[in-house]
């Protein structure tokens, strides 16, 4: 419970402090669909430094963290999801703990790649809609909020419409997210618990926010 505490906490506080680099991301990355759907001529942002002084110039310095609380109110569930996700599939293929199988190293590490792709895939599912929203809010600036998005995206498609580019975004997650938990178990439970000291409980506690920070 601790190390899942500390690991949203350091989630929340990393997500909140990269929030304008994200919003100028995203800004970047959908200016020219935007663009090309407005007729525009041409586009806004070209530089990281530009884009953060047009964005304060149009919106003020809170617009620098517009759409962070959905974001960062998607990283809890994600994370929960994503541990409780793992540790079912672990323990139905009987990896570590008690009835730990007598797989090979290489079973066994094609296991948990399994395990964690598919805890990948399940936390990526259910915390999709989040991040639509959430997308939704960053690159329009007449969206009021979460609750304006989500009626906005239902208004447009329905239900099935909050889960639009699912198939890219699990697709590009599930390996990172495999070989993340592939990479910790090991690590976490064969060396850090073996020396339980406090400065390998900061060294656990920091391995768990890299699974968690998506």
């Amino acid at each position: 419970l601790l190390q899942f505490i500390a690991g949203g906490l350091a989630g929340v506080t990393a997500r909140t402090v990269v929030a304008p680099i994200d919003r100028v991301k995203i800004l970047m990355q959908t200016q020219h669909v935007k663009a090309a759907t407005e007729g525009q001529a041409s586009i806004k942002y070209h530089s990281l430094a530009q884009s953060i002084r047009t964005v304060i110039a149009e919106e003020g310095v809170r617009g620098l963290w517009r759409s962070n609380f959905a974001n960062v109110v998607r990283v809890a569930p994600y994370a929960a999801t994503q541990f409780a996700s793992y540790d079912f599939f672990k323990s139905s293929l009987k990896i570590g703990g008690k009835g730990k199988s007598d797989n090979s190293f290489w079973e066994s590490l094609w296991q948990r790649l399994l395990c964690g792709g598919l805890a990948g895939m399940t936390a990526s599912t259910v915390t999709h809609p989040l991040d639509v929203i959430r997308l939704r809010v960053a690159t329009e600036p007449d969206i009021k909020g979460i609750s304006h998005a989500f009626q906005n995206i239902l208004k447009e498609g329905g239900p099935i419409n909050l889960f639009r580019g699912w198939v890219p975004t699990v697709v590009s997650l599930c390996p990172f997210i495999a070989v993340n938990f592939t990479t910790f178990d090991p690590v976490s439970y064969t060396h850090l618990r073996a020396h339980e000291t406090p400065e390998h409980l900061v060294c656990r506690l920091l391995l768990e926010k890299k699974k968690i920070i998506i």
